[in-house]
Order: structure tokens, then sequence, then C-alpha cells
């Protein structure tokens, strides 16, 4: 395991890049797990029984004994050629059998059977989970004179008619053991359970307690079923959260509905492994998974499977990180690499929002939120819709699910908050110490101070936006859309100082609308029950809106807000940027029963994106892949995955993305994993092209690359108590951040741009604890701890990246550091001499090939970057702004039945910040939110309430400042909202 933690040197980071060429201790270790699952493979098949229960089967009409005993007799015999362990039961239901009998029973089977008009005999089979008693599937072999009756001009032939005992048994005995064998997982078959049950005249004359999707199970049997949540995510088929071959976290539609959550965002804040950095504004909030810092670009999302992620970022932007929750029926989260499924970008984690289907009765609900930020003085409401139904009884049955939400409010208000310091104050300075006492920083703040502040008038968090989400089934075909629009102010993303942050005083103020819509087809092939084809085709298209757009002041400083003049601005409102693009997909998935699954997959995407904010031109970007997995059961306790993804894009060329996973179930309560995975992560538009009053574009940036090494333990004792740890290290190269260059800015300071700065290692230890300690009182309890470093990196950067290398901190560094500056300009004048030299040797050559973008990246990348090995900043440092302990408690009471108390606690400790930033760390914080949800109040049926409060100690928190920090244009902290408090009034109909 030690092969695993090797360290790459700062000179061989091109090696890893093109890792086929160069033969890593990490590899290594992969070829030596890949050799033992292979010889797993190779071993003698003993995988252990399953149980199954074979119960009675009863006559509905004339009673046949010899029937019933061949019925049980050949049903018996196939299970076992299946491989299964079969004990016979006196019994309709699991729930009448003795517990010694039914002590580790899978399944439980039982029907009924009669005879038609036509004498041929009918048999109906139901499958029952046996710890909830509920059925799962079911299947029917009817006369087919009977399911043809309605038609009365046809008449079918006598052969067809008269079918033997014999054959119907064959028929069904096979079809019931396939059903068996194939849902290992004993998952809900709502199709089958419509088709045999709902749908049929068994279904009306007697009662089944049928089991829906996700069913609305008592605290105890949530704590029973909690490994066997069912997940699709994980591998995109599906499997139980005991089995993923991956760090998977999983919020029910029940936590949801207790916990109060609203929006996407507000559920991942009680999740492990999250940073969230709040600016209710461009973001409006900022996600780090695992400890590493970006724009929200390292974590796919996924809407019932189709992404919702900006284009040209390729982010989690407005509508999606605040995706509502109101018709949601789970969220999937993978923690770590999923690049070996889920190609580029999948580089840190994977975000997957299932929406509400149909399962068997028609259920509409309405609700109206009312409540507002500020102790309600800044006011908002939302409204949300969803209707859900089907035409049952016909051969190819339509359903859907559909749901609309809107919400307006003025945001959190942030006026007064703030404190500007001079730039070049020191530690020592006794003067300006008596200065920042008594006026709460510089008493007369400059165009040059530093800090956060925003006016007395700010008005910028305002929101205004709507969702309107659905899902059609007809038979195997479907059809899903996305659409959402997002207008928003530009919040505390940057000072009041440097942006015009209200709409008062005669001024536009700043904004940034988002749009995004999908539409996507999809039919699947079922060839048998154990092999389909899923295809997929879609177009997507995400837009800035042309509304969006930024006011600053001429001169900067508080001035513009006591002597308004709106003609002394700037206004940018050019930033348009609409994106589309097309996608097509197929998935070939074999699952012949439990020990095996094969999903095989290739998918096309074409995007096209603006080259810049307002920009006419258009960047064309192709991307093709194939990928495949396996998953394999040696033996019974054994799951080993294997999955490998090759991409080649117009714009990066190609990359390979393999991963290894084993999942050990030691005991029925202890499971083992041993996770190995890669990442990538291609440069988006936006950091290759984009230039902003702040940012440079940079065309040679070279794709980000993870290897990832984790283990995890899940143990659950006496089904009351759950716990699961995972540890994981993460490597990471050519790492991408915006940092601050040596060239000036017209409008002050230095430039910034995206840059590949080195290489990160990132170790961390995510925990999760469930505990029911009575069955109306839950706690819930999960704690990260996360530790990453950058490494390697240049000497020609400006300012560490990283929490290390201030000014004061180092005197002999500031000594270096004011020599090197000159030498820097010297060196980077000679290296730009050289680079065009080099491009004008091509172009005499032949000029078409300085129109190829990737052939100027590969020329630029074999390029010196560095002519003198000297050190202006550190080469290594810790991450910023990621706290080293993060915790979130909750308790859910019940004091009765229908109403549920919640009370959670989010804790985030100190957090360091990057070298730009003037103010070293942002205190630590407990964060408390309170949720109550009475359902049938006051005796109505079909009403809930819910009233839930956040930051129930209204007390000012902060985030650290994003980006670089400076305190000039990027705040050196942000704000959290204070209290907020929202009711809200619901109606199923």
């Amino acid at each position: 395991m030690a092969a695993a933690s090797v360290i790459l040197p700062r000179e061989s980071s091109a090696c890893f890049m093109r890792y086929n060429r160069c033969k890593k201790p990490y590899w290594r270790l992969v070829y030596w797990a890949l050799s033992m699952a292979f010889s797993l493979l190779l071993m003698p098949d003993v995988l252990q029984a399953e149980k199954v229960v074979l119960g009675s089967f009863q006559a509905r009409s004339r009673s046949e004994a010899v029937v019933e005993r061949q019925l049980r007799d050949s049903i018996r015999k196939e299970l076992e050629i299946a491989g299964m362990s079969v004990v016979l039961a006196d019994a309709m239901r699991p729930t009448a059998v003795p517990d010694s009998t039914m002590d580790g029973a899978h399944l439980f089977v039982s029907g009924f059977y009669a005879r038609s008009e036509n004498g041929v005999l009918n048999v109906y089979v139901q499958i029952y989970h046996p710890e909830t008693g509920q059925v799962i599937d079911a299947f029917n072999r009817v006369d087919v004179a009977e399911r043809v009756d309605q038609y009365a001009d046809i008449n079918l032939p006598e052969e067809e008619i008269k079918v033997p005992d014999e054959e119907v048994l064959a028929v069904v005995s096979r079809r019931v053991a396939i059903q068996i064998r194939v849902n290992s997982a004993r998952r809900v078959k709502s199709d089958n359970l419509d088709q045999y049950i709902r749908t049929t005249e068994l279904g009306k004359d007697l009662y089944f307690p049928l089991a829906k999707t996700d069913p609305d199970v008592s605290g105890s049997e949530v704590f029973q079923l909690l490994e066997e949540q069912e997940v699709i995510t994980a591998t995109r088929t599906r499997s139980t959260l005991r089995e993923a071959p991956a760090a998977v976290y999983v919020i029910t539609e029940q936590q949801i509905e207790e916990r109060g959550y609203r929006t996407l965002v507000e559920a991942l804040q009680d999740l492990p492994g999250f940073d969230i950095i709040r600016n209710y504004g461009i973001f409006p909030e900022l996600i780090h998974q695992r400890g590493l810092v970006g724009n929200n670009q390292k974590t796919l999302l996924y809407v019932d499977g189709v992404l919702d992620n900006n284009l040209t970022e390729a982010a989690i932007l407005a509508g999606s990180i605040r995706f509502p929750l109101h018709n949601v029926k789970r969220i999937e989260v993978i923690a770590g690499p999923a690049s070996a499924l889920y190609g580029a970008n999948a580089f840190n984690g994977v975000i997957n929002i299932i929406t509400q289907d149909y399962e068997g009765d028609p259920e509409n609900e309405a609700e109206i939120t009312m409540g507002g930020y500020n102790n309600l003085s800044r006011p908002g409401y939302e409204a949300n819709v969803s209707l859900r139904g089907s035409t049952p009884g016909t051969a190819k049955p339509f359903s859907y699910s559909v749901s609309g939400y809107m919400h307006r409010t003025k945001g959190p208000g942030f006026s007064h908050v703030g404190r500007l310091d001079r730039a070049d104050m020191g530690k020592n300075d006794p003067l300006y110490a008596v200065e920042s006492e008594i006026c709460g920083g510089q008493c007369n703040p400059g165009p040059n101070s530093v800090g956060y502040w925003w006016s007395p008038y700010f008005d910028v968090a305002d929101l205004d936006t709507y969702n309107i989400t659905g899902k059609f089934q007809l038979g195997n075909f479907r059809f899903q859309t996305v659409n959402w629009q997002y207008l928003q102010g530009d919040g505390t993303f940057a000072n009041g100082t440097q942006q015009i942050d209200t709409h008062k005083l005669g001024y536009r103020g700043s904004s940034w609308n988002f749009e995004n819509h999908s539409f996507t087809f999809g039919y699947l092939h079922e060839f048998s029950p154990f092999l389909s084809l899923d295809t997929e085709a879609g177009i997507r298209h995400t837009e800035i809106l042309s509304s969006s757009g930024e006011q600053y002041p001429n001169t900067a400083g508080v001035r513009p807000y006591f002597l308004p003049d709106p003609a002394d601005t700037s206004v940018i409102f050019d930033y348009s940027r609409p994106d589309r693009a097309y996608d097509f997909k197929q998935r070939i998935t074999y699952n012949p029963g439990a020990r095996a699954t094969t999903v095989i997959g290739w998918e096309g995407n074409h995007t096209v994106v603006p080259e810049a904010y307002g920009s006419e031109k258009r960047i064309r970007t192709s991307n093709y892949a194939i990928y495949g997995q396996q998953m394999y059961r040696p033996i019974s306790p054994l799951q080993v995955t294997g999955g490998y993804r090759y991409d080649y894009s117009t714009d990066y060329g190609q990359s390979h993305t393999p991963r290894l996973g084993a999942v050990y179930q030691a005991s029925p309560d202890l499971t083992l994993k041993l996770l190995l995975g890669t990442g990538f992560r291609a440069p988006t538009a936006w950091e290759l092209y984009n230039e902003t009053a702040q940012r440079l574009r940079n065309e040679s940036l070279e794709p980000e690359r993870m290897r990832s090494v984790e283990v995890g333990v899940a143990y659950r004792f006496k089904k009351r108590y759950y716990f699961s740890v995972q540890a994981y290290r993460n490597e990471i190269e050519n790492l991408i951040l915006e940092v601050q260059t040596s060239q000036n800015n017209p409008a002050g300071g230095n430039w910034n741009q995206n840059q590949n700065v080195g290489d990160a290692r990132v170790v961390g230890v995510e925990s999760q604890t469930e505990f029911l300690i009575l069955d109306n009182l839950s706690l819930n309890l999960n704690h990260t701890f996360s530790e990453g470093h950058y490494m390697n990196l240049p000497y020609t950067l400006t300012a560490s990246p990283t929490t290390r290398g201030r000014t004061g901190e180092d005197p002999l560094r500031d000594a270096a550091v004011s020599v090197l500056s000159t030498i820097r300009t010297q060196e980077a004048a000679i290296l730009a001499q050289i680079e065009q030299s080099v491009l004008n040797a091509v172009a005499a050559v032949n000029p078409e090939l300085l129109n190829n973008a990737q052939f100027v990246r590969e020329i630029r990348s074999n390029l010196p970057s560095q002519l003198l090995e000297l050190d202006g900043i550190p080469a290594k440092g810790p991450i910023p702004n990621i706290a080293r302990h993060k915790a979130n408690l909750g308790v859910t009471y019940y004091p009765i039945k229908s109403l549920s108390l919640n009370l959670r606690m989010n804790y985030v400790s100190e957090r360091r910040t990057i070298s730009t930033n003037p103010e070293r760390t942002i205190p630590a914080y407990y964060f408390w939110v309170g949720n109550v949800r009475w359902d049938r109040p006051f005796g109505v049926d079909s009403m809930y309430l819910q009233l839930m409060v956040r930051n129930l100690t209204n007390e000012q928190f902060w985030d650290p400042g994003i980006r670089t920090a400076t305190g000039g244009y990027y705040p050196t902290r942000h704000p959290i909202e204070n209290r907020n408090i929202w009711l809200t009034v619901g109606y199923r109909f």
C-alpha cells in the first residue's frame, strides 16, 4: 500500500499526463490488484446459495391438490438449478411463517392458481421482501384467450387455447427463477406490480401489501434497510448502498421533509466532505468537495441522469446549485473521482438528483412558502406544484411527473457590513492600531483601502427564479426536460467600493442572470430480463442572459454612495453568452444474475460556446467516448468492480481513466471497501478564453488529472446504530487555479489568470453515524477531516496560492522577492522572445498550423518555462479556505406520529486564507437550523405545515474571500445570512 502514496517529483509532472509511457509505483499497485481479481475469477464457484422460502399456492376457485404440488415442485427445482437454497412453508404471507424458517431468507414466494373457461391453468405469483412483508415483484401466466376476450371478432385456434399444464408450469417456473436471480438487490419492480397486480382483476379482488420504490417506512425500518437503499449513480446500474463501489451519500425523501430542505445546497451543507462559501451572487454558493477549491467545476450535477452543469464553465451555477427539492425522491452523492463512468469533469464527485416517479396512485401537491431574511425585514415567497399520474390498464401505460417552482426574495441584507484598512498597514503601527480601534478600520477609507465593505443601500442579493421539470414515459419510451431561469444580483461577490452594490441613488447596480434548458429523449430496449440497450439523445442550452452586467465606480471607494454620481461610473452589460450542446448515448447492461453485471457504453457530444462574454466568435468542441464496467462476485461476500473509459476530444486530445474497487461483506452487518480511481478534468472554455476586467485568457492550459486511493468501513449494530468511515488520499497534477500575475492591470493592481500551477495532495477522513435512540427519536452525526497541500508550485508565480508566503512572515524571503522581481521581469522578456521566434519559424513553414489551438499548446508546453531555478514563493503550502474539521449534528423527534421536530448544527473550524488575503484566518462558527413539520394538522388529511428557521442564534458568521481575495475587488471575507424564517403550507390532492 505504501507504493500508492508515492509523490511525483516536481520535474516529473508531465509523466502523469502520459502515464501509459511512464511506469509508476501506483500503477504497480493497480496491476497487482487486477491480478488478484483475475485470480479470484478463476477460483471454483463457491458462491453462497441465497435462501428462498417457497410458500403456498392457493386456488381462486376449485382446489386441485395435484396442481398445487406440481407447481411448488416445478418452481423449487428451477430455483435450485439457479443455485438457490429453497425451504418450503405452508403460508401465503411471510408474516405467517415462523421466525426460525424465515431466518436468513432472501425472498418469499407464494401465489394463486385457477382454471380459465377453456380449462387452461392460470398462475399468479407474488414475490415478497421477507423483512418488510411487502410484495416487490410479481408475474402472471394467464390463458391467452382471456387476454384478448375484449375483442369480439378474434377467434383463436384451438391449439393456441389448449395449453398443457406441464407447459404452463415450465414457463412460470423459469420466469420466476429468472426474476429472482436478476434481482439480487431485492429492488421493487414497479412496472411488474402495475402489470400483474394493480391493473388486474386479481388486484381488485384481493388486497396485497405492495411496496413502493422508496416506501415511507417507520424510523426503525429505516435503520434496518439503511444499507439496502438502492442507488444508481455509482455504477449506472441499480445496486444497494452497501454494494456500491464508491463512497455514496444518500439524502432520502423522508429526510428532505423532516429537515425542511428547500434547495440542493441546503442538503449538501449537512453532508460530509463539502466546504461551502456563500456570496449570494454569481454562483451563488461555491461548493468545494473533498478539500479542493475551485469555481464549482470539479463536481458534476445530474437531474434524473441528465447533466445540468453550465456549458462554458462546466460549473454548478444559480438554479443548479439551488435546485428546488419539492418534487425530489432522493439525492445521491458520489465522493471521489468518477471519470471512468462519467468522463471529463467528474473529477471530485457526482451529484444526481432523482425526482419523483408515478408510483401507483395519482398524487398531486401544491404548497406556498412565505418568510424572509433579517428577521423577516427582507421578505420572500415561493410556490411549488407537482403533478403525478398515469393511464393504467393499457398495453403501454403512460405516466408523468411534472413540477413547477417559483421563488422571489430581496435576499439577505448586508448594509453597513464592512471593514476597510490601509493597504500598507503594519502589525506594529501603533497610530493605526488606535485609529482602527476607534473607527473599526480606516477612519477615512480611500480608493486603495482593502478589506470587505458594502454600502448602506446594498440590495443586490435579490432573487427571482422559476423551475419547470418533467419526465414522461410511454412504455419504454421516455422524455425528460429541465428548465429554469435564475435572475439574481451580484451579492457580495465584489466589494461595494469596487462595484456598485445598489439599484438605488440612480444606479443600475450589478446582476448575473442565467437560464438552463435541457430536452432528452430515451428508449430502453429489453432483449431479455437480463439484457437491455438504453439509447438517449439530448439537447442542452445554457445561457448568461443579456440583462447580466456590472457597474463600476470610476474612482474606487465609498464616495459614490455618499456623493452619488451615476455619470461617474462605467457600465458593462454585454455579458450575454448563449451555449448549446448535443448529446447521443447508448448503454448496454447485461445482468445474468447475482454474480456478474456488465455495462458497456459509448457517447458523443458536440458543444458550441462563445469565446467570451458578448463575443460573436464560437468555440466548437466534440468529444467521443467509450467505457466499460464489469462487476463480478467470485464468492458471495466479495464484489470486484473494474472499469475503464477512453475519451477523445477535438480540444485536448485523448484521455484514459481506469477504476478498480472491491467490496467485501465480512458479515451481515460489516462491509469493507477498497477503491482505486482516476479523475480527469479538461480546462473549460471559461478558463481558456474568457477575459474580464480582472482576468486574462490562457489558451495553453493542460487538463487536470487525479489518482485516488480510498478505504471504507461500514458497520450496523442491532439494526439501530449505523456507522461508516471513508479514508482517502487524492493526488492531483496540472492543477488549474486563478492566480495573480506580474502584469499590471490598467484598472489597478495586477491581472489574474487561470494557470496550471503545479500539483496537489489531499488526505481526508469522512465519517457518518445514524443512531435510532428510540423508535421516535433519532440522531445523525457526521465529521470530516481534510488536509491538503499544493506542491511543485512554479517559481514564476508572483504570489503563493497557498496559505503561506505573505509579506512579513519571513524577512529573508521578502528580501529575496524584491531582488527576484527584477530578474523575473528580464527572464519573462527573454522567454517571450524565444516563444515568438519559434512561432515565427512555424509560420514560415506552414502558417495554417498557428490556427490549430491544440498544436500551439503542444508547442508552448515544450518550451522552457524558466531559465533560472529561483524560488520567489514557497514551492508548497496548505490549500486555503478549507476547514480542517467540519461536523454536522442533527436530532429528529416525533412527539406524535404526524409531527416531527428537527434541530441540527453545522460546525466549521477556523479556516486559513490564501496568502494574498490580508486576513490570515476566518473564525470558526456553529450554524443552527430548526424545522417543524406537521402532517394532517387539525385533522385535515391532505394538508401539512412546516416552519423552518435558519441561523437560530442570529449571529454574524463569515466565509473566507474567494479567488485572490486581496481586499480590493475581491473581498477578504463574505458574510453569511442572518436569521431567516420560512412558513410552508402544503396540500395534496
